[in-house]
């Protein structure tokens, strides 16, 4: 992945040291000398240890990728329908009396999706398929508070695909920040 971003930022430092420091508006790549070309990398190289630092500090602390994963994550997947996935899966009788006095669009168990995450879903799933009248009221096993009761049958694997993507969101972020910053680092470097 560390290849791919370097090699992208390396297209756009070379368009940037064409049109902002030879003047080009053409921007005729192809047409720059070794040297340049060497120069332009070599910056955009030292630029982008941002992105390897952070690569290797989100490996190390996976943790970090919770900041990003259940916050932009989660906005994302909400465009994939998780208010219907979660009203669907999840009850809970202290949270449905709530539900059945608000308002359709001011409670739903989406939030619910915030708890869960690569580590803990498989424990989830399986919760959810041992859900039944005699172990209903073990909620506390996942660490939900209330009495949440998880309840799916083909839903399974989509909650899994929300859970996942959310995750993959979280990733990027963290990845393009980085690469925006890198970016920067690059071009001053290019320009002093």
């Amino acid at each position: 992945m560390f290849i791919f971003v370097y090699l992208l930022g390396s297209v756009v430092a070379l368009m940037f040291y064409r049109v902002s420091v030879m003047n080009d508006t053409t921007i005729q790549i192809d047409k720059m000398g070794l040297n340049d070309v060497g120069f332009v990398m070599a910056t955009t190289l030292g630029g982008f240890m941002v992105v390897a630092i952070t690569l290797m500090g989100i490996s190390a602390n996976p943790y970090l990728i919770d900041i990003f994963e259940n916050t932009l994550g989660f906005m994302f997947i909400q465009f994939f329908g998780t208010k219907d996935l979660t009203d669907e899966i999840f009850s809970s009788k202290t949270m449905d009396g709530i539900k059945k006095n608000a308002k359709d669009y001011e409670f739903d168990y989406s939030f619910l999706l915030t708890r869960f995450n690569l580590d803990n879903l498989e424990e989830l799933i399986q919760y959810g398929r041992a859900c039944n009248k005699e172990n209903r009221d073990r909620s506390y096993l996942l660490g939900l508070d209330f009495d949440f009761i998880l309840e799916f049958d083909e839903q399974e694997e989509r909650l899994r695909n929300m859970v996942h993507m959310k995750n993959t969101v979280g990733h990027f972020v963290w990845i393009y920040l980085a690469s925006i910053v890198a970016l920067f680092v690059s071009m001053v470097g290019i320009i002093m």
